[in-house]
């Protein structure tokens, strides 16, 4: 389910209200924590511009770039659940719906499918726990 996933990646919120983690590791980007878009091209990739030179360059004569599990100790979530931010996307058993509705059962595309967590082709936007536009629907 898309809330445990997300829970999973970022924890709960803490006493004083404020939302868990924004990342896995923590508040703050940095691309040497996971397995994604900026690490291999060894700068932070900030715009499509910068992220189309990068791939259409000599990034897909590399594809994939998937690496094994745990490769990146120090980006753990809170609970010691590993790589749950780039290298693969995740796939969750909800169906598509807007982004936190709780009417979710009752407004789902059958069709299509939740996944989180962003890949190795992917920049920090797409890897951020909390937010929507990391919510990608695919088939």
């Amino acid at each position: 389910m898309e809330p445990e996933w997300e829970y999973a990646a970022r924890g709960s919120a803490s006493e004083d209200g404020k939302p868990g983690r924004v990342f896995p590791w923590g508040n703050k980007w940095d691309r040497r924590l996971s397995n994604n878009a900026s690490l291999h091209a060894g700068k932070d990739l900030v715009n499509a511009s910068d992220w189309n030179t990068w791939y259409e360059g000599d990034q897909k004569s590399k594809f994939p770039l998937t690496t094994p599990v745990g490769l990146f100790p120090k980006s753990v979530s809170p609970f010691g659940v590993h790589d749950m931010a780039g290298n693969a996307w995740e796939w969750c058993e909800d169906s598509e719906a807007p982004y936190g509705n709780p009417t979710h059962k009752k407004e789902t595309n059958k069709t299509m499918r939740v996944r989180r967590g962003g890949s190795w082709a992917n920049v920090a936007l797409r890897l951020a726990c909390p937010n929507p536009d990391t919510c990608k629907r695919a088939k």
